[in-house]
């Protein structure tokens, strides 16, 4: 404020018998500055907690801010419900990119931003659209015009998993920002589904199958899912190596790391035919794998031994059954052998009893 004060000493001249500082007219000037300068501070956007998309959004572990191939051929539109302060006269404008597209640099033609939304800023609420397709468009070339409508062929081509940034800013003339921009980041978009999962086999228990397979080369696999097909007679999957796997619900899942998995509730005596999809972390699946095929049988019951309980007085008297041994042969028949032996022992010391008491008899006979 020293210039303003300085300012304010300059000489005054009179006109029309009034004195009219010139030091006061510079003091208007500055202030004009100040506040015009101050409403350039002024300039801010508010993005949303989160965006809103005419597509399903994907769960969160499945990158749901993330453009994928499904949303690129369904054209789905990324919708952002904006709030501006301080925007009358100027354009809005979003910009996708991986590095820093608030530099004039990455917004030249030849630079690593695109544009994807452009408009004049006409109300503080604002609803910014984005097509996904647009975005596609602009990651293979940049100089894309924003307002071209690009075909489901962009669809096709390979991005690799590439993160991107959308970069909010209000543009006064040309490439000049006013205010601050806002940036939403966790963004990115991948085209590219996994590989097909190979050397598929399934080995049959009862009521389900073992299913192995060797992993997908992907370096964002998100996991697997296993498909079954179980007609009632002789499986078409079986005969033709043809799944339709995209048609069914999986009926067992694996995560990344897994490559196997137990499918469950399968009919025994009938073959069923399983196939396996990739999928990564955007959402992006497979083509279906080779089919395995197999028939879950039902298992034949095994007794099992059963360990007698001790009694607290450490006596057992409980027999162990096994499968191969006969209940008389380990059972009935020691028991009787036993009572044999006891009938036998006690009968043989009756005889020597009796035998003892006889010659004692005899020995006082003969004395008398």
């Amino acid at each position: 404020m020293q210039w303003l004060a300085e300012f304010g000493t300059l000489p005054t001249v009179k006109s029309g018998g009034r004195a009219a500082s010139v030091g006061v007219a510079w003091v208007l000037v500055g202030a004009a500055f100040l506040l015009s300068t101050t409403t350039a501070w002024a300039q801010t956007i508010t993005l949303p907690a989160a965006l809103y998309r005419k597509q399903p959004v994907r769960s969160p572990e499945l990158l749901p801010d993330w453009i994928n191939h499904d949303d690129c051929i369904a054209d789905d539109v990324l919708s952002f419900p904006t709030v501006l302060n301080g925007f009358l006269g100027y354009t809005l404008e979003v910009w996708a990119g991986a590095d820093d597209c608030t530099t004039v640099s990455a917004r030249f033609p030849g630079g690593e931003c695109w544009r994807v939304f452009t408009a004049q800023a006409t109300e503080s609420n604002f609803n910014v659209q984005i097509p996904a397709r647009s975005v596609a468009a602009g990651f293979f070339a940049p100089d894309t015009p924003q307002n071209s409508s690009p075909s489901f062929e962009t669809c096709s081509a390979a991005t690799g998993h590439q993160p991107l940034s959308y970069y909010f800013m209000l543009i006064s003339t040309g490439t000049s920002i006013v205010g601050k921009p806002a940036v939403w980041t966790d963004a990115g978009i991948d085209l590219d589904p996994p590989a097909a999962p190979e050397d598929v086999r399934a080995d049959p228990g009862s009521g389900r199958l073992s299913v192995n397979w060797s992993a997908s080369a992907d370096d964002d696999l998100g996991g697997y899912q296993v498909f079954c097909d179980a007609p009632s007679s002789q499986s078409s999957a079986c005969q033709t190596e043809d799944s339709g796997a995209a048609n069914v619900a999986p009926c067992a899942t694996a995560s990344a790391q897994e490559t196997s998995a137990v499918t469950a509730a399968l009919k025994n005596g009938t073959l069923h035919s399983v196939s396996v999809i990739a999928e990564d972390e955007v959402g992006n699946f497979s083509d279906p794998s080779g089919v395995a095929c197999a028939t879950p049988v039902a298992s034949t019951p095994v007794a099992s031994t059963s360990v007698p309980k001790v009694p607290p007085d450490g006596c057992s008297c409980r027999l162990a059954t096994h499968p191969n041994r006969d209940p008389f042969m380990f059972g009935v028949l020691p028991a009787l052998s036993a009572l044999v032996a006891l009938r036998r022992r006690r009968r043989n010391e009756k005889a020597r009893s009796t035998a003892t008491h006889g010659s004692a008899s005899s020995s006082t006979e003969s004395r008398t």
